[in-house]
């Protein structure tokens, strides 16, 4: 019976030595999230698409803003009827102007959904510029430690007897090059820091521009628009969307229809 006892003691050891290594230098089972590896490993990578992500409409503005500007030229209109359509764009309803064509009903409306997006995301720049920062410097922190469970990891991984040949060489690789990945990580986030540090000024730039633009078209205030009740709810921007959708596809088959007719014309 004692013998029975020690032997079912040695084997309960090895499992549990067993379990505190399971998945090999990856840091734990696959359900539970991504290893200190994969974590380290993407985290450059994470922070770089949201800096560019939060960046995107300060490199749009001058493009947006240009649009804005020539569009009223460019479909002939009034300057009082694009103002008055920009504002119902604003307030999330799109009221394309009495007696404009279907082609200028379609670039209307598709200039629409991509100015209300352009807007919303410019506004939000600033804040969001300082949220990444503070993420930023929350990742800085977090590199060492995962540099250290990376290294802990392998070692339990190594020292595993259950553990196979091409897990213990894996374990061996990723515990030699997590200073280093550490390293290169910590450069890399420093740099983006640097960058989105930038960011809220540069928002602020880009939005006295935006403002700039809108009074040009005598839309000097644009809070008291944004805070019309009821404009901005979400079913009316859905319906919005949906019934600019349908005028840019008339627009388009109009247009269509209309070469088609020259051809047989000119046959």
């Amino acid at each position: 019976m004692f013998t029975f006892n020690r032997r079912m003691s040695c084997v309960l050891s090895l499992l549990c030595f067993t379990l505190l290594a399971c998945g090999g230098g990856k840091g734990g089972s696959s359900d539970k999230g991504p290893s200190a590896y994969e974590e380290l490993s993407g985290l450059s990578t994470s922070l770089q698409n949201k800096l560019d992500e939060t960046t995107a409409p300060i490199n749009e503005s001058d493009a947006i803003i240009q649009e804005f500007t020539e569009l009223p030229k460019t479909l002939e209109m009034k300057t009082e009827d694009f103002k008055t359509f920009i504002i119902s764009a604003i307030q999330g309803e799109m009221k394309v102007p009495e007696g404009t064509s279907a082609k200028a009903a379609g670039q209307l409306m598709a200039f629409g959904l991509k100015f209300t997006a352009f807007k919303d995301n410019l506004m939000a720049t600033p804040d969001r510029s300082t949220e990444l920062v503070k993420q930023i410097a929350v990742t800085l922190t977090k590199v060492p430690v995962l540099v250290t469970k990376v290294e802990a990891s392998a070692k339990l991984t190594k020292n595993n007897p259950f553990a196979s040949k091409k897990e213990k060489m894996e374990a061996s690789k990723q515990s030699e090059g997590a200073k280093s990945m550490g390293d290169d990580t910590t450069k890399k986030v420093t740099e983006i820091q640097k960058t989105a540090q930038e960011l809220p000024g540069k928002a602020t730039a880009s939005i006295s521009k935006f403002l700039g633009a809108l009074k040009g078209v005598g839309i000097d205030n644009l809070d008291s628009l944004t805070a019309a009740p009821g404009q901005m709810a979400k079913e009316s921007t859905d319906a919005v969307k949906s019934d600019a959708k349908e005028v840019v596809d008339t627009a388009k088959d109009s247009a269509e229809g209309t070469i088609d007719a020259a051809k047989d014309a000119a046959k």
